[in-house]
C-alpha cells in the first residue's frame, strides 16, 4: 500500500504542460528503475555491487560525492519491461527464482604482480579490512544462473568482454557452475553459456584498480561526464 500511495503521488506530480497526467504504467516503470538506482547509492563502508567491479571506478567516486540518480530512459524502460516479463513467464511456467540476491565476504590482502624484475607490491592490505561483495542474477533454475541483456542489435561478433566478465563474476559470487547470458533485441536472441568462474583475488584487483574509464563507451551514457577529466570522446 505504502508504495502504491507513493507512485499515485508521484503521478499527481508529473503533470505535463497540457495538464495530461502521465500514464501510470510509465510512472510504475520509472519508480522501479529510481528505486534500483537509489539502492546502489544506499551503501554501507565497504560494500561492493559486482557491477562496481564492471565499470569506471571514477564514476564510484562520484556517486559517493554527489549521489546524483540517473534519469529513466526509454531504452531503461525497454529493459525493465523485458526483464520483469520474462522473469514473471519464467517464474509462472518453470518455478525458477527471480531477482535472486547473492552475498560474499573477502578479506582485503596483498596483491602483487608479475615484472621482468620479479613480483612488485601493488597492493597494501588494510588489517582488518573485509569487503562486502552484493550482486543479483535475473532469473535462478537451480542449477544455473541466468543474466538477460537487452539491445537495439545483437553484434554478430562473440559476446562482448564485459558481458562476459559479469557472468564470471556472477559465477563466482553465486556458486554457480555456469551463467547463461540471454541477449535479446526486436530483430533477434541469443544464448550463450558461460562456464568460466573469477576468482577471489579477480574480484579484489577488480576492486583496487583504478581505471577511468574501464570501457570505452561509458563516457557516453554516464551523467558525471560534464565534470570528469578522464572523459574520452566528444
Amino acid at each position: 500500500m505504502e508504495k502504491k500511495r507513493a507512485i499515485d503521488e508521484m503521478i499527481k506530480t508529473w503533470e505535463l504542460e497540457d495538464n495530461v497526467v502521465v500514464d501510470p504504467i510509465l510512472a510504475l516503470l520509472h519508480e522501479m528503475i529510481i528505486e534500483h538506482e537509489r539502492k546502489m547509492l544506499e551503501r554501507g563502508e565497504n560494500v561492493v555491487w559486482i557491477t562496481d567491479l564492471l565499470r569506471c571506478s571514477q564514476k564510484r567516486i562520484f556517486e559517493e560525492k554527489l549521489g546524483l540518480i540517473q534519469m529513466p530512459t526509454f531504452e531503461m524502460l525497454h529493459g525493465t519491461i523485458v526483464h520483469e516479463g520474462l522473469e514473471i513467464l519464467c517464474f509462472t511456467k518453470f518455478g525458477w527464482a527471480k531477482e535472486v540476491e547473492f552475498e560474499k565476504e573477502v578479506e582485503d590482502r596483498d596483491l602483487y604482480e608479475q615484472t621482468e624484475l620479479g613480483e612488485k607490491l601493488v597492493h597494501e592490505a588494510q588489517e582488518g579490512r573485509v569487503w562486502k561483495i552484493h550482486g543479483r542474477v535475473d532469473m535462478c533454475d537451480g542449477k544455473r544462473i541466468y543474466e538477460i541483456k537487452t539491445l537495439s542489435v545483437i553484434p554478430s561478433a562473440e559476446v562482448s568482454e564485459h558481458y562476459r566478465r559479469q557472468c564470471e563474476f556472477l559465477n563466482w559470487l553465486a556458486d554457480a557452475d555456469e551463467c547463461v547470458l540471454l541477449e535479446i533485441s526486436h530483430t533477434g536472441y541469443r544464448k550463450t553459456i558461460i562456464r568460466e568462474k573469477a576468482t577471489e583475488e579477480d574480484v579484489l584487483r577488480a576492486i583496487i584498480e583504478f581505471k577511468a574509464p574501464r570501457w570505452t563507451w561509458e563516457c557516453r551514457y554516464c551523467q558525471y561526464s560534464r565534470w570528469c577529466q578522464y572523459k574520452v570522446g566528444g
